[in-house]
C-alpha cells in the first residue's frame, strides 16, 4: 500500500531571521509520522539543541534540549512515546564520553534521563 500526501514545508531552519545561517543537522519523524525529532545547527557549526516538532501544526514540543555535538543518532521507541539519542559530556581527563539520553514525549526535553 502506497500512502500519497500533498508535499508541505514542515521545518524551514532560514526562518529565524536573526543574521545567522541555520542549518538541519539531524533529523527523523516518529514511526506514525506526527512527530519530527531534530536538531538546528548554527553559522557551520557540528552543535545544535535537540527540538521535538509537531508535524501536523508545527508547533514546538516540549521546549529545547541540551545542544548536542556529532550526530545525535535519534532513534524513537517502536511506540512513539519518546526517543534515544547521543549527548557528549566531559569525561576523565577532560575527554568526551557519548551518553545514550532518553526523552519521553511530553516532558521538557532539558530533563532527559542518562541510560
Amino acid at each position: 500500500m502506497v500512502l500519497v500526501a500533498p508535499i508541505r514545508l514542515v521545518l524551514d531552519p532560514e526562518a529565524p531571521q536573526d543574521g545567522h545561517h541555520h542549518q538541519i543537522g539531524e533529523f527523523l519523524p516518529s514511526w506514525d509520522g506526527r512527530v519530527l525529532a531534530y536538531n538546528v545547527e548554527t553559522d557551520g557549526g557540528e552543535s545544535g539543541p535537540i527540538m521535538v516538532l509537531n508535524a501536523e501544526t508545527g508547533k514546538s514540543l516540549d521546549g529545547e534540549g541540551t545542544s548536542v555535538r556529532g550526530g545525535a543518532y535519534l532513534c524513537w521507541l517502536p511506540d512513539n512515546s519518546g526517543f534515544l539519542y547521543h549527548r557528549s559530556t566531559a569525561g576523565p581527563s577532560n575527554h568526551q564520553v557519548r551518553l545514550a539520553v532518553l526523552h519521553a514525549l511530553g516532558t521538557p526535553l532539558a530533563s532527559d534521563i542518562r541510560q
